[in-house]
């Protein structure tokens, strides 16, 4: 059971009936040798190579179905923007193509229940819908008034949010697949590198130049507070990387070479001067060969491990840096060593995504070298020769039984007679969310009134529950700290 905030409400987790099967975990790898003749090749999570296939050139992007059996190809082609790969026993079939009827694809998604991918064009700028099961176009393309720069589907899966260029915010209802009217993000122009992010309470934070922006969660997405950064070494925030469990701190990377390369924001501080959260501090991070001329290093990517500890990657020097805070909310930030070797030459690096502590950080070199770093301090580090390219993680929603339960919501007063909506994540014994997983909700706090007594999670292992405060006195919202849940199972 876990327990939110001043104890409105319980939630605990139903499971009958779960497979237990091993779920597959692969490391694919885009190749960067030739990029007139790309190559896609899956490894397990020991290193051991699954089969390479020829992908379409501009291949950027692969997703898993969650079934674990379909590779997923999203190509900046426009003849080939999307490709499906069959993952058979020992092997891998040759990459089926779809054309779109529009330019190279930017960015692909998986609905929450993970049965449409959608799919953001460029020239022209669209939303597309494909069906995974048939690999069919579903429906007509939804026209996007700019470039997308980049897109996130809301925790509870019932909206696509686009950022397009300049500052236009485009929300997508993904039940109808309607759009409703576009959004100018005031305040913003000039930029492509406007960033979003979903926080686990559902906030919805839009990164600019200047600016750390909220919005509502939930249609229509209204700006809630905006952060002023002028006077902090964070010029320009890109993606926020929340930390675990609870998420009320994030990383972030600075998208200009000014001030810090990185730092991190406070999302539950917040003043006058800093409605959205409070810029903490952060590092500037050199590279001791850096063609930069000394500049501060651009990190990418940013990569979160576990509570106040992430991973990055300086692309113009190949260098790799171990980030942290200290108790006394300062940022750290080495090199990452191995052996008190320094890790260099490095092309690309990703991590396993258990929550809340990721088990392994893969990183490959210039010569092809993949390895696996054991976070968890158990076991050497393995290295394979395979390819040089870029790396991604896959791995498919869990079906085993949910063990923990994590509850998120901003810690604030909840006026009389309000109506918020709180977020549950399942997860199962070995940190992966739990897909279908019914969770039902209790008020214990007494007036306060729930719109439903239980939810079904999503391919993320996310629920929700509408929550409607007493009339009388204000109540206190649930926490965004996390606590373990024990799973209860209906026998």
């Amino acid at each position: 059971m876990h327990w939110f905030g001043k104890h409105p409400l319980l939630a605990f987790v139903l499971a009958a009936g779960l497979s237990l099967a091993a779920q597959a975990q692969y490391l694919a790898v885009l190749s960067t040798q030739n990029p007139a003749a790309p190559t896609l090749t899956i490894l397990n999570a020991g290193l051991e190579p699954l089969g390479t296939v020829a992908v379409p050139t501009g291949s950027r992007q692969v997703l898993l179905s969650d079934d674990g059996n379909k590779l997923i190809v999203i190509a900046d082609n426009a003849a080939a923007p999307v490709s499906f790969i069959t993952i058979g026993p020992g092997s891998l079939s040759a990459a089926r193509t779809l054309a779109l009827g529009a330019g190279g694809a930017a960015r692909g998604l998986l609905s929450a229940d993970g049965t449409r991918l959608v799919v953001l064009t460029r020239n022209p700028p669209s939303a597309q819908v494909v069906l995974v099961g048939t690999e069919l176009v579903d429906g007509p393309p939804q026209l996007l008034p700019g470039e997308p720069l980049d897109a996130e589907l809301t925790l509870d899966g019932s909206h696509l949010l686009v950022l397009c260029s300049p500052n236009l915010l485009v929300p997508i209802r993904m039940e109808t697949w309607q759009a409703l009217a576009a959004q100018t993000v005031a305040g913003v122009t000039g930029t492509p590198k406007l960033s979003l992010s979903i926080a686990p309470s559902g906030s919805v934070f839009i990164s600019a130049p200047g600016s750390l922006i909220e919005l509502r969660g939930q249609a229509p997405f209204e700006e809630l507070a905006r952060t002023a950064l002028s006077g902090t070494q964070m010029i320009h925030p890109g993606k926020l990387q929340f930390m675990p469990p609870a998420g009320m701190r994030a990383f972030a990377a600075n998208q200009v070479q000014s001030g810090h390369s990185v730092g991190f924001f406070e999302l539950s501080l917040r003043g006058a001067a800093s409605p959205a959260g409070t810029y903490v501090g952060g590092a500037a991070l050199s590279g001791s060969s850096s063609p930069s001329g000394g500049l501060p290093e651009l990190i990418e990517p940013l990569l979160v491990t576990r509570d106040q500890t992430a991973y990055g990657l300086a692309p113009a020097t190949g260098q790799t840096f171990a980030i942290g805070i200290t108790p006394e909310g300062a940022v750290t930030a080495t090199e990452f060593r191995v052996g008190q070797i320094p890790v260099t030459g490095i092309e690309d690096m990703t991590s396993s995504r258990e929550f809340p502590n990721a088990v392994y950080l893969f990183y490959n070199n210039t010569q092809g070298f993949i390895s696996r770093f054991p976070l968890t301090g158990l076991g050497g580090v393995m290295s394979r020769q395979i390819v040089r390219g870029r790396l991604m993680w896959l791995q498919p929603p869990s079906t085993a039984p949910a063990g923990s339960l994590y509850g998120f919501g901003l810690q604030s007063s909840v006026p009389p007679l309000a109506t918020l909506r709180y977020y549950v994540r399942a997860i199962d014994a070995s940190g992966h969310p739990a897909k279908g997983r019914t969770i039902t909700f209790q008020a214990i706090t007494p007036g306060v009134q729930l719109a439903q007594s239980s939810a079904t999670t999503n391919r993320d292992g996310w629920a929700f529950v509408d929550v409607t405060a007493p009339g009388a006195a204000p109540a206190r919202g649930p926490a965004c700290a996390a606590r373990s849940a024990q799973s209860r199972r209906n026998r």
